[in-house]
C-alpha cells in the first residue's frame, strides 16, 4: 500500500471550492441582463448540477483513503460512524436554525421597510409536523414519499439537502465493510452492477430513487474508489505515461475539459453518469499535476499563490457555502431590492459576492469546531482524512490561509 502522503491529492480541496460555487450558481435565477450580455457563461453555470457527481466522485476517493486507514487502525464500526456523524450533523443543525432565522428576519425587515405586514411569509414550514421535523434533522426524511421526489423532501427548509441523506448512506455501507473487511470489496462491486442497472432502466431508476435510496447513485461513488484503488496500487499516469507523464495528463485533462465546454456551447446535456467518468479520468490524471505540499508557500505572494489559498479557503468553507447558499442569496437577493439594486448584472454579482462571504463566518464559528484537528492545513487533509469530505461539499479541517485570515 502507498504511503499515506503519496495518496494526498491537494488539488481536492480548491476542486470542492469550485464545485461548491458551481452548485451555488447552478440554483442561482440570474437577470435577464446577465442572460443576454454572456449566454454562454449562463449555460455552463446552468449545469452546475454537474458538482453532483464530482462531488461523490471525490467522496469516493476520501472514504476510500478513511477505509483504508480504519483498517490499518483497526477502528470499529461505530466510531468509524461516529467521527462521520459528527462532522456532517452539527453543522447541518445549525443551518436549520440559520435558515429559519435568515428567512423570517429577512421577511419582517422586508415587511418594516414596505409597510406590507400581510405580505409576509409565515407558512413556509408549517406544512411539516413535529415528526417531520425529527425526520429532517436526522436526514431520514430523504425516505418520505408523501414529498415528492428525494429533492423536494427537504424543499422548504433547503431542497440541497438532500445529498446530504445520500451522503449518510454511504458512509453506513463504507462503515459496514469494517464488520466484514473480506466482504467489502464484493459489496462494493455487488452495489456498483445493482445501481448501473438501476441507472439505465427507467422503471427501476424511478422506483429506487423514490424510496430515497441512495443505489442510483453508488456508480457515482464508486468511481471515485476506483481512482483511488488506481492509485494505491501503483498504477498512476507516471507509470503509464513515464517521463511524459505531465504533458499527456494535461493534454487529457484539458481535452475532456474542452470536450465538455463544447457540447455545452452547443446547446447539449452531458449526461451526469458520463460525467462522473469523465471527471473520474480527470481526477486520476490530474495526480501528476498536483501540487508538491510546499508548492504554495513556495510561491509566495504571487498571483497564483493567492489564487490557490482563495480556492483552499473556498473549499475548506464548500460544506457551508452548500448548506447556506439558497437561504443566503434568496436574503439578499430581497435587501438588494429594497435598496433599488435588481434586475442587472451588478445586482447578480453583489448577490453571489455577499452570499459566499457571509459564509465565511458560518463556517468558522458553527463548522470548524467541529473538525476533528484544526492544527494541520486542509490541503493536506483532504487526501490523508479525506473522510471528512461531505458528498456536496463537505470541507475538511481549516485551511493555514482560512486560519490567518480569521
Amino acid at each position: 500500500m502507498k504511503a499515506p502522503t503519496q495518496l494526498r491529492y491537494h488539488l481536492i480541496e480548491p476542486l470542492r471550492g469550485l464545485a461548491a460555487v458551481w452548485v451555488f450558481v447552478f440554483h442561482f435565477s440570474f437577470s435577464e441582463a446577465f442572460q443576454h450580455a454572456f449566454p454562454f457563461l449562463h449555460s455552463l453555470l446552468k449545469a452546475g448540477d454537474r458538482a453532483v457527481p464530482m462531488f461523490f466522485v471525490i467522496s469516493g476517493y476520501c472514504l476510500a483513503t478513511a477505509f483504508g486507514r480504519a483498517q490499518t487502525h483497526s477502528q470499529s464500526f461505530g466510531n468509524f460512524l461516529y467521527q462521520r456523524a459528527r462532522r456532517i450533523y452539527p453543522t447541518f443543525w445549525l443551518s436549520i436554525a440559520v435558515i429559519i432565522a435568515a428567512h423570517f428576519g429577512t421577511e419582517f425587515l422586508k415587511a418594516l421597510v414596505t409597510g406590507e405586514w400581510g405580505a409576509v411569509n409565515t407558512a413556509r414550514f408549517r406544512h411539516y409536523n413535529w415528526f417531520d421535523w425529527v425526520k429532517i434533522a436526522s436526514l431520514t426524511q430523504i425516505f418520505d414519499q408523501r414529498f415528492g421526489l428525494f429533492f423536494g423532501r427537504f424543499g422548504s427548509v433547503n431542497g440541497a439537502y438532500w445529498t446530504l441523506g445520500i451522503e449518510f448512506q454511504f458512509y453506513l455501507i463504507v462503515a459496514l465493510g469494517l464488520l466484514r473487511p473480506r466482504w467489502s470489496l464484493w459489496l462494493a462491486a455487488a452495489l456498483t452492477a445493482v445501481s448501473l442497472a438501476t441507472f439505465y432502466h427507467p422503471v427501476w431508476k424511478f422506483h429506487v430513487m423514490n424510496t430515497g435510496s441512495c443505489i442510483p447513485f453508488w456508480s457515482w461513488f464508486a468511481l471515485g474508489v476506483a481512482v483511488h484503488a488506481l492509485l494505491k496500487n501503483g498504477l498512476t499516469p507516471a507509470s503509464l505515461f513515464r517521463h511524459r507523464e505531465q504533458w499527456i495528463s494535461g493534454a487529457l485533462v484539458a481535452g475532456l475539459g474542452i470536450a465538455f465546454l463544447a457540447v455545452t456551447a452547443a446547446g447539449y446535456e452531458v449526461e451526469r453518469l458520463v460525467f462522473a467518468v469523465g471527471f473520474a479520468v480527470a481526477l486520476w490524471a490530474g495526480k501528476s499535476l498536483d501540487l508538491p505540499e510546499p508548492a504554495p508557500r513556495a510561491a509566495g505572494g504571487s498571483l497564483a499563490s493567492y489564487a490557490y489559498q482563495g480556492l483552499c479557503v473556498l473549499g475548506a468553507m464548500s460544506y457551508s457555502v452548500y448548506l447556506l447558499h439558497n437561504q443566503a442569496s434568496e436574503s439578499w437577493r430581497s435587501l438588494l431590492r429594497l435598496g433599488g439594486i435588481r434586475g442587472s448584472i451588478m445586482a447578480d454579482l453583489l448577490c453571489v459576492g455577499l452570499t459566499v462571504l457571509c459564509c465565511y463566518p458560518f463556517y468558522l464559528y458553527c463548522e470548524a469546531p467541529f473538525l476533528r484537528s484544526r492544527r494541520r492545513p486542509v490541503n493536506a487533509v483532504a487526501a490523508e482524512d479525506p473522510s471528512e469530505v461531505l458528498s456536496l461539499p463537505t470541507g475538511g479541517e481549516a485551511t493555514a490561509p482560512a486560519r490567518k485570515a480569521a
